[in-house]
């Protein structure tokens, strides 16, 4: 089940509490795959992705902040070209959580890193062409191990962080 409810008042858009706010900061989407599968992602080439859950990080500093990062990934083009390296997993799995915390610093970073001692992250350098980290994608093989991560993070995180989604952490 996605993460979205219609709402009516926006032409039955998918809305999100995220989606109501303007503010910058960093955004961690919880993805589901179900199957095992193979995608192929930009650069890095195929990759196998066993089912499990995969925790994807990302910043919202620019014009817009979380509503407009988050709404291009609940919302994605169909006719745009595949740009990000989330773009080509988002065809395959679906969102079922959104955690994020608002705030003027990039920290997807240090929430990779904090995520990374309860899961893996994989595949390397996904999603982190532009910073020095292993990368922006964690995965987790069981819900408690994803619970475990969550837990991790917000014990490590100086912002409050909030969670929407099927099981609301």
């Amino acid at each position: 089940m996605p993460i979205t409810s219609l709402n009516p008042e926006e032409d039955n858009q998918p809305q999100t509490r995220v989606m109501r706010t303007n503010s910058s900061g960093t955004y961690a989407l919880v993805l589901f795959i179900e199957e095992p599968v193979e995608i192929s992602v930009g650069k890095l080439g195929a990759q196998q992705f066993l089912p499990g859950y995969y925790v994807y990080l990302g910043s919202a500093l620019g014009p817009g902040g979380l509503r407009a990062r988050v709404g291009r990934h609940l919302h994605p083009r169909t006719s745009s070209k595949l740009h990000w390296h989330i773009d080509y997993i988002l065809k395959k799995s679906a969102i079922v959580e959104i955690w994020w915390g608002v705030g003027d610093n990039r920290q997807e970073c240090s929430w990779a890193e904090i995520l990374g001692k309860a899961g893996l992250v994989f595949p390397l350098d996904f999603g982190s062409s532009d910073c020095n980290c292993d990368g922006h994608l964690v995965a987790f093989r069981t819900t408690s191990a994803l619970g475990e991560g969550w837990e991790r993070l917000k014990l490590e995180v100086e912002s409050p962080l909030q969670c929407e989604g099927i099981s609301q952490m």
